[in-house]
């Protein structure tokens, strides 16, 4: 069910920019129709609800409702092929990339059945298209064809040879990129899920690096670039060296820039990197250029889209615009793309939820945001001490803590105590996480000194400054532990005390 709920997502959203386009025509009233419309107007979301709505009289019987489930299948999937990409708001690449391999396939179509003339008319036009847009695949395959037809059936020995030398040239190429995205894939399948600076992921970036770097030398590629330029981005980044990663990204922006063609994607990917950046180093006006800038590359609904978003709520958070934050978060969890992200993006909104959901509950904002989001329930079912010491649990245990002190719930927070002390000073002690561990350290001293306004204070003194100084280092720290900035939150901490 998820893959046909998402593409009728998609081919509703193409129909919708493309009105003449001929993609998905149903009859009214028909099986299938009812299908369709009851998968887009969420009336239900497994193949059980949608056997029992269609065949509400049961004689579904599993069979029926599996072939016309397959029927449709094949229909959206026919309706992807036929809309007209042309009339589109896509870029130039984008638009080459499904021409070319669209016409590719006729090609092979027309050669399956012996139509070699038609073949090789579209075969050479789309050859110069892919070389400009460089599809390097594709280009070798087309080269490869045509290098096939000249040297056995054409005879023509000059065009033969040229077309070799295309076909080793793209070889060549497609080599190095694959190269590329094969040690950029390794580097990320132990980076993705990590939310801490860590010193071997950079290291190791920068041995890819030096090992690629003798090909972003003496080839242009867009997609040697674009993995051997996002492996460069990790040395710095790995570390949170923000000020090194704006350069090199400002250095990346402009090679894509003089691109032929729009290259929309890395360019969006910098551009969104040197948004971290400034919200790291609280260059706040820059970030808020930097994300009108970067968010005009991004499709409404895209995975890089929601990313975008995160920062976008960042950067309300950090600037205490915490209607407008929690505004945000209750359109982006309601945002029908949302149920198809990963389950990693899924769980920051939640936690986005949990903190807007705080807000509410200490009168920071007006009004229900997300009258379906339940703190409580949030704080009873997510466990804190899992997984990711030193990343987005940190988040959890705060809100946690906060919600429980809100409701007066003294007592659990007392059971609570020692359990979040050996976690602070197990996982949080490095210098990526100084200020969560100085800040649950806060936290701490509200129960050691049984809730005491006045005695919490004298205690805290000394760590507050701490704080601070750390805070004019906050380029070691990572955005994403501190949704909202701790001297912020520490205010609200104090006026919840008794």
């Amino acid at each position: 069910m998820e893959d046909l709920r998402e593409l009728v997502y998609l081919i509703d959203q193409l129909q919708h920019r493309q009105p003449k386009a001929k993609g998905l025509s149903l009859e009214k009233g028909s099986i299938m129709y009812k299908l369709h419309a009851g998968i887009a107007k969420s009336k239900f979301s497994t193949d059980e609800e949608a056997e029992r709505y269609l065949y509400p009289e049961g004689g579904g019987g599993g069979g029926k409702y599996r072939k016309l489930k397959s029927l449709f299948r094949e229909r959206l999937l026919a309706a992807v092929i036929a809309l007209d990409v042309e009339s589109s708001d896509l870029t130039d690449y984008q638009k080459a990339y499904y021409r070319c391999h669209r016409q590719w396939l006729i090609v092979k179509i027309l050669v399956a059945h012996n139509a070699h003339n038609a073949a090789l008319v579209l075969a050479n036009k789309i050859l110069a298209q892919t070389q400009q847009y460089e599809l390097t695949l594709l280009a070798m395959d087309i080269s490869s064809y045509l290098r096939f037809h000249h040297g056995l059936r054409g005879g023509e020995n000059k065009k033969f040879e040229e077309l070799h030398a295309v076909f080793h040239q793209q070889k060549k190429i497609y080599e190095v990129e694959n190269e590329a995205e094969e040690r950029y894939t390794l580097l990320m399948a132990s980076y993705v899920n990590r939310k801490a600076a860590d010193s071997r992921i950079a290291a190791l970036a920068s041995e890819y690096y030096q090992q690629l770097e003798p090909w972003l030398q003496s080839y242009d590629s867009y997609r040697l670039h674009l993995y051997g330029r996002l492996l460069g981005l990790v040395r710095f980044s790995a570390l949170q060296l923000y000020e090194q990663t704006l350069l090199y990204c400002t250095d990346c922006i402009d090679f894509f820039r003089q691109k032929q063609y729009f290259a929309k994607v890395p360019l969006q990917i910098f551009s969104y990197q040197k948004l971290i950046c400034h919200l790291q180093l609280q260059q706040f006006e820059e970030a808020e250029a930097a994300f009108a800038y970067s968010i005009q590359f991004l499709e409404e609904g895209t995975f890089n889209w929601f990313k975008q978003q995160e920062l976008r709520v960042q950067l309300y958070y950090h600037t205490a615009q915490y209607g407008e934050g929690s505004a945000l978060i209750s359109t982006i969890v309601s945002h029908p793309r949302f149920q198809f992200q990963p389950e990693n993006v899924k769980e920051i909104w939640r936690i986005f939820e949990a903190y807007a959901a705080f807000l509410e509950e200490i009168g920071k904002t007006e009004g229900r945001q997300n009258g379906q989001f339940k703190l409580s329930k949030f704080v009873n079912e997510t466990p804190i001490f899992s997984k990711d010491k030193s990343g987005l649990n940190i988040a959890i245990l705060i809100i946690r803590f906060l919600h429980l002190l809100q409701q007066q719930k003294y007592n659990r927070l007392l059971d609570d105590m020692d359990s979040i002390q050996q976690y602070n000073y197990r996982y949080l002690k490095g210098q990526n996480t100084a200020r969560s561990f100085i800040f649950i350290k806060f936290l701490l001293q509200i129960a050691n000194s049984q809730f005491d306004k006045k005695e919490i204070n004298q205690k805290i003194f000394r760590l507050q400054d701490e704080l601070t100084q750390i805070r004019a280092n906050f380029d070691r720290q990572d955005y994403e532990l501190e949704i909202i900035p701790y001297e912020a939150l520490w205010e609200m901490v104090v006026e919840m005390l008794p």
